[in-house]
């Protein structure tokens, strides 16, 4: 549980140090036609991630979060980047989504 918490950590430094580097435009993927759809899910998969952390015991690594946040990861990638190419915060996502696969592989190979 303890490296979960940490790779979440990374993953906020991370996207805050990448977005004051890439962004060039404000407008959040939130602000398109798109946005209750893009909220909507990103809800329903913040919950799934609640509900993966608590239904595990805390001394087996939890696949499931490591999945649903990869999971996550790509969906956000690919919704920048279909809806709002001109921020260039898919790119933002695009590294946030490497950063979780190379956590899901650390999972699987040491858990």
């Amino acid at each position: 549980m303890n490296a979960i918490a940490v790779f979440v950590m990374i993953l906020i430094v991370l996207q805050y140090a990448l977005c004051k580097v890439i962004l060039t435009s404000d407008r959040k993927i939130s602000e398109t036609e798109v946005g209750k759809v893009y909220n909507g899910i990103l809800i329903i998969l913040v919950i799934l991630l609640i509900a993966s952390i608590f239904s595990t015991p805390r001394d087996e690594p939890n696949l499931i979060f490591a999945f649903l946040i990869t999971f996550m990861c790509a969906y956000r990638a690919f919704m920048e980047w279909k809806y709002n190419k001109e921020s260039k915060g898919y790119i933002v996502e695009l590294a946030l989504f490497i950063a979780s696969i190379l956590f899901t592989i650390i999972i699987l190979v040491v858990g």
